[in-house]
């Protein structure tokens, strides 16, 4: 299954395909839920970052950020993303924010926002990109267009 607007994001399976296509949408436009099991952390993968998601009551702390942290192992360059239902405590905003780690939240809608600077130039950065790649389309239609008429 994969997740698209209007699906409500009712559970941790759909919760893990929100958060995948909602990386899509950031950029890593090889995100993918990882399969159902032991996932060492890591419920979305792509080549260049991972990502956690959490459908708890609780906000998340401090040790769940420190986890995928961990996860990364050796492979520094991967960029963490962490998507929780129900927020964060301040110690795992202060970790995050340290280890450059995006934190953003979601609700069952599949509404989504940035909670802290991290997340918050990743939407940036994939926002410009979006209108940039529209203005590409269309120079390229009115060029096509152009050399039609010549």
């Amino acid at each position: 299954m994969t997740w698209r607007p209007g699906i409500p994001v009712s559970d941790p399976i759909v919760a893990e395909e929100f958060a995948a296509w909602h990386m899509v949408r950031l950029g890593y436009l090889d995100a993918v839920r990882t399969p159902t099991g032991a996932d060492g952390g890591i419920d979305v993968r792509a080549l260049t970052a991972i990502a956690q998601v959490k459908r708890t009551a609780s906000r998340v702390g401090r040790p769940d950020v420190q986890r995928l942290a961990g996860a990364r192992e050796s492979r520094g360059h991967l960029s963490l993303v962490f998507y929780s239902k129900s927020g964060y405590t301040r110690e795992a905003g202060l970790s995050a924010e340290e280890l450059h780690m995006a934190l953003f939240v979601y609700d069952e809608a599949g509404r989504v926002a940035s909670c802290n600077r991290w997340a918050a130039k990743l939407e940036a950065s994939a926002r410009a990109r979006r209108i940039r790649n529209r203005r590409k389309v269309r120079v390229v239609r009115r060029g096509d267009y152009l050399a039609a008429l010549s």
